[in-house]
């Protein structure tokens, strides 16, 4: 025996409206709507290549600092979940490719080594910072005089709606 009736038709029709909101085109009143409360993101992803090969990027970057902060090529890998073959892969690249290392290792010891960086590698995690730094802030701006602009045209929109 199937069931039929007021109970059986509810959800099958909440599910074809459901279906029918997902295909059909927006109305002007749909677009008006879902344009009160935009919400806009925007992003830029810095990076510096020499001679079409990668140098620095954010993740390089953070490999640095953590060098720096835990003195150690094992332990800044550790700290970002990455193996210590990729880190040394990414340090080797950078040092290969720049005239002076960024990283200095030292080898065994009474302390079992360690990594340091040279004043070069501090100095690029500055500059980078810095330029990474102005370009979010202007980023920023942008995104703001893009949701104003938004917020602009939807009260456009509005205005023609109360008018009719």
């Amino acid at each position: 025996m199937t069931k039929s009736g007021p109970s059986c038709q509810a959800p099958i029709d909440a599910l074809m409206k459901k279906r029918r909101s997902r295909t059909s085109t927006p109305t002007p009143d749909d677009r008006a709507e879902s344009l009160e409360q935009p919400v806009i993101t925007a992003g830029v992803r810095l990076w510096v290549d020499v001679n079409e090969t990668s140098f620095l990027g954010r993740g390089r970057i953070e490999l640095l600092r953590r060098i720096e902060t835990y003195g150690s090529i094992s332990a800044a890998a550790r700290s970002l979940n990455m193996s210590y073959r990729t880190a040394w892969k990414h340090i080797e690249s950078m040092n290969r490719i720049s005239s002076s290392v960024l990283v200095e290792t030292e080898i065994g010891g009474h302390r079992g080594g360690g990594s340091q960086l040279t004043p070069l590698g501090k100095e690029l995690i500055e500059i980078f910072t810095r330029f990474s730094d102005t370009i979010s802030s202007r980023t920023k701006r942008m995104e703001t005089e893009i949701a104003e602009l938004i917020g602009h045209e939807t009260n456009k929109i509005n205005e023609i709606k109360e008018t009719r």
